[in-house]
């Protein structure tokens, strides 16, 4: 194939003033542009951050909490898995309200879950089998009457009146600040099976109800020398996550 006769190009352009306007405009222009996308990828990092602090990873919060998002008992065995010989004894599934179509004003989701757990940590002579509950009632939504936060301190109330009940002798109860927005912790022999250890932690957050049981073991003497650290290992294990959970999906 022949060449091309190559063909002195003719000067097109801007020149004097003209030139220098679009110059200077052109400039103004690019650099606007370098700063505009640089603030865009700092926002980006920063709330991206934000967003991340002391939360689970892939957890976000959401406006409308979809159905079956919530399963605490399931959530619960995965971060008890680690630490725990863990089997679960019962096989429900949360109940949400909004799949019911008979449902009221109040939006609910309940749960109530049995495990049988021992500690990896302990030597298997020296081990213990603990019979572990957890039941919960989060407040999703309440589009009409009362507030959800309101419902969920009625319902903190009431099952705290309950308490006592599941106690044939009492050895500690208090108020607790440590989890949640409001939380009480009980400890004492068992009213099911006497000689049995029982504690009970019951905890409002946010919008939401949760409680634990454990019991199991015995005690050397009176109720006074009840051991809490075998429980509130446990609850250290798993209360941060759960309060995550009902304070970003529960809005």
């Amino acid at each position: 194939m022949p060449e091309r006769e190559s063909v002195a190009p003719k000067k097109e352009g801007l020149q004097g003033w003209r030139a220098c306007l679009v110059i200077f405009v052109a400039g103004t222009a690019a650099a606007l542009l370098v700063v505009g996308a640089a603030v865009g990828v700092a926002k980006t990092f920063f709330s991206s951050l934000l967003s991340g602090s002391g939360g689970q990873a892939g957890a976000e919060p959401r406006e409308s909490l979809p159905p079956g998002q919530l399963d605490l008992c399931r959530q619960m065995h995965s971060s008890l898995e680690g630490g725990y010989l863990i089997e679960r004894k019962d096989s429900g599934e949360p109940n949400d309200t909004v799949e019911d179509e008979s449902s009221t004003e109040v939006r609910t989701v309940t749960d109530d879950c049995r495990w049988e757990i021992e500690s990896r940590s302990k030597p298997e002579s020296e081990r213990v089998t603990w019979d572990f509950n957890l039941s919960y009632r989060a407040i999703a939504d309440a589009s009409g009457g009362d507030s959800k936060e309101s419902i969920a301190d009625d319902d903190f109330k009431s099952r705290k009146e309950r308490l006592d009940g599941y106690f044939s002798e009492v050895g500690v109860e208090t108020q607790t600040g440590e989890v949640g927005d409001d939380a009480y912790y009980m400890n004492g022999l068992s009213g099911d099976d006497p000689d049995s250890v029982l504690y009970v932690l019951l905890v409002k957050t946010n919008s939401s109800i949760y409680e634990m049981r454990m019991s199991g073991g015995g005690v050397d003497g009176g109720v006074e020398n009840i051991d809490p650290d075998h429980f509130d290992e446990v609850v250290y294990s798993v209360d941060e996550d759960i309060d995550w959970r009902l304070n970003n999906w529960i809005n």
